[in-house]
């Protein structure tokens, strides 16, 4: 923990690694993390824990199983399917680039040399994370505005590996009337928000914020 003040006031205690190793060999769970767009929720990100957990799991799957040259695109994809709500703004900022070291991290064992800011995949991963690991109160599925939850869906755009189409959504729409999480969330999601964002390459999303 932080402070026992955080602790009596947030109720913030960290989930420590070995929890976090437990939890990420549950039986199915580990099989989903070989699944490219399979989605996962941390409705308690914290700093990142399970998230990066998650995160390290597909991007090994990718660099083990994807060509270099397609390593950025289905490195992005990867990123996408991780989602994550954190009440509190230091924890997130945390969360936010720790996942993103991590990413970069990975882009340097395929490259052979460091990621750089400018470039457009840095760029998308960035967005993408932004999007996807967002400030709010589970509980009351609002954010610190009292705004409703905004999610981001990738969907890809037929056969063309390369193509994603963005649209948003509401956390409140993963529920049915009687509270209960619908199954296959992400990809059933309803009461999506009006489109905002053009059909474009994975690695050029950060064009359109």
């Amino acid at each position: 923990m932080k402070s026992k003040f955080r602790v009596q006031k947030h109720g913030e205690v960290f989930t420590p690694q070995w929890v976090v190793d437990k939890m990420i060999s549950i039986p199915g769970i580990k099989e989903k993390t070989e699944d490219v767009f399979a989605t996962f929720l941390e409705p308690s990100a914290g700093e990142g824990a399970f998230l990066l957990a998650i995160e390290n799991l597909k991007l090994r799957y990718v660099y083990n199983n994807y060509s270099k040259e397609l390593w950025n695109v289905y490195a992005l994809w990867a990123l996408t399917s991780i989602y994550g709500i954190e009440f509190l703004q230091d924890n997130l900022i945390v969360a936010r680039q720790n996942m993103l070291d991590l990413f970069a991290t990975y882009y340097e064992m395929v490259n052979d040399r460091p990621i750089s800011e400018e470039t457009d995949i840095y760029r998308s991963a960035q967005t993408i994370i932004t999007a996807n690991i967002v400030q709010g109160n589970t509980l009351t599925r609002k954010n610190r505005q009292g705004e409703d939850i905004v999610f981001s869906r990738w969907s890809q755009v037929s056969d063309a590996e390369r193509m994603v189409e963005r649209t948003e959504f509401t956390y409140s729409s993963l529920f049915s009337e009687s509270n209960q999480c619908k199954l296959e969330m992400f990809e059933q999601a309803s009461e999506d928000i009006a489109p905002k964002y053009a059909i474009t390459d994975i690695e050029q999303v950060w064009r359109e914020e």
